[in-house]
């Protein structure tokens, strides 16, 4: 297995880290992976090197403003760029490897990301797998915010109102901790333009669930009190996906592979994937 890190560029010239990871002899497929919001592409290295143990290449960035990435911290002026530099690593990963099966991993508003790609711009992908995928926001979840983010967004876009906690992101007291000490992680509060685009982006999805059509796995724990479990019910009974596939994990919190029985979901996954590559 060899692990390569180095800087991509995005179309206005803002750095992004990289990260990919090649199997001995050629890959069976290649996966691109999305992390979720404040977080960044190296909390997933196990999943990565689990990935690439069973023959397939790894790409992960870090999206703009997260992680080691550039760009003003969570700052999120549109969400179409997060859309568009996905869409830009997906065209250059199939560019080296034409014939081979691409994947598209979303864990939590990364899921938003592909899901919303999946839409809008109809990718050349052998499947879709959305990791407790932000498709529907809780409805205990900055309710206020909510209501306030739209209008607020564009007087005062930078104004930094909330801040998103790490409780439940585990039921594991050492996934937290390492969450919470972790300095590529942001900790702090987010501006309110970047909340009023993730809604926008919830909005679009929600709009057009129907225009799914790739092969679709959903991972969701029904114990999630980060992204709501029914957004991900709700992509499944309405994408028009001929081959699509739900998994609800009882009690599991919102970061399922670094939940105690992460070992189960990475095995659906790599099953999944396994029957849908050559």
């Amino acid at each position: 297995m060899a692990c390569h890190e180095g800087w991509i560029e995005a179309a206005d010239g803002v750095r992004l880290w990289h990260r990919s990871w090649l199997p001995e002899g050629e890959p069976a497929a290649g996966i691109v992976f999305i992390h979720g919001f404040t977080e960044h592409s190296g909390r997933y290295v196990h999943l990565a090197e689990a990935l690439c143990r069973c023959g397939h290449a790894v790409d992960a960035i870090d999206l703009r403003g997260h992680g080691a990435s550039q760009g003003p911290r969570v700052w999120v002026r549109s969400f179409d760029q997060h859309v568009d530099e996905v869409e830009r690593m997906l065209v250059e990963v199939r560019r080296k490897a034409p014939d081979r099966p691409i994947f598209l991993i979303g864990h939590s508003m990364g899921g938003t990301i592909v899901t919303l790609l999946a839409i809008q711009r109809r990718p050349d992908v052998a499947g879709l797998i959305l990791s407790a995928p932000l498709l529907k926001m809780p409805n205990h979840l900055f309710r206020t915010l909510r209501y306030l983010a739209i209008f607020s967004s564009r007087l005062i876009p930078r104004l930094r109102v909330a801040s998103l906690g790490s409780r439940y992101i585990s039921r594991d007291p050492q996934v937290v901790a390492d969450f919470d000490s972790d300095p590529l992680v942001f900790h702090g509060r987010f501006p309110i333009r970047t909340g009023a685009e993730i809604l926008r982006g919830l909005g679009r999805v929600r709009r057009r669930m129907e225009e799914v059509a790739l092969p679709l796995l959903i991972l969701h724990g029904t114990g999630d009190l980060v992204t709501d479990p029914e957004g991900s019910r709700q992509l499944h009974a309405r994408a028009r996906s001929q081959d699509k596939t739900l998994r609800l994990y009882e009690g599991l919190y919102h970061d399922l592979f670094h939940e105690p029985e992460k070992e189960k979901v990475l095995g659906d996954v790599l099953e999944w994937i396994g029957a849908r590559t050559p």
